[in-house]
């Protein structure tokens, strides 16, 4: 009597494997919610991010706790870097197509504010020292750090710095300001 297959030998030969995606789900949700952005800026208590977007001249704005997008508002061209200010009332952003910086009302959802004196070429992003007195702005296009008086939303100082600013960060004592160059 011949052998009876086993039931082992009678399942299909395995598969052959997919290859792994590239990203997962969340970065799949994420790439088509927002447009290419600069990094966000979050209020103090985690409940809102603003999200510039470089190519659509946007900002988005998040609802962290409810995890959804409450609105999108138009700005300006080329936005970068930004950063939400003291007291959490405002969120000020660089319009890199213009030469400026936008203030935006954190409540209301829109432009409040623009500040173009002092700010020089190609402005990329902004930090706010740790006292919320002032704020600096890199100008990659001019080679400077523009120093904004916060209180007064004007350009106190031009400091030349190498080619082309890309980081700034503020030490915590506040008392120096750190500057990486691409050029």
């Amino acid at each position: 009597m011949p052998n009876k297959p086993t039931p082992e030998a009678m399942k299909p030969p395995p598969a052959e494997p997919k290859p792994a995606p590239e990203h997962d789900a969340v970065d799949e949700a994420s790439e088509d919610s927002f447009p290419a952005s600069d990094p966000p800026a979050f209020t103090s208590d985690g409940r809102k991010a603003f999200v510039p977007s470089y190519d659509e001249g946007t900002v988005t704005v998040v609802d962290l706790w409810n995890q959804k997008v409450v609105a999108t508002v138009p700005v300006g061209p080329k936005l970068s870097g930004g950063a939400v200010l003291p007291g959490d009332s405002e969120y000020a952003v660089a319009v890199r197509g213009e030469d400026r910086i936008a203030w935006f009302s954190t409540a209301e959802h829109r432009e409040v504010g623009t500040l173009r004196a002092g700010i020089g070429q190609g402005p990329f992003s902004l930090v706010v020292a740790p006292d919320g007195r002032r704020a600096f702005v890199n100008n990659t296009g001019s080679h400077d750090i523009s120093v904004i008086d916060l209180q007064e939303r004007r350009v106190t100082a031009r400091i030349p710095v190498g080619e082309i600013p890309i980081v700034v960060a503020v030490h915590p004592s506040g008392d120096s300001l750190w500057v990486s160059c691409e050029g």
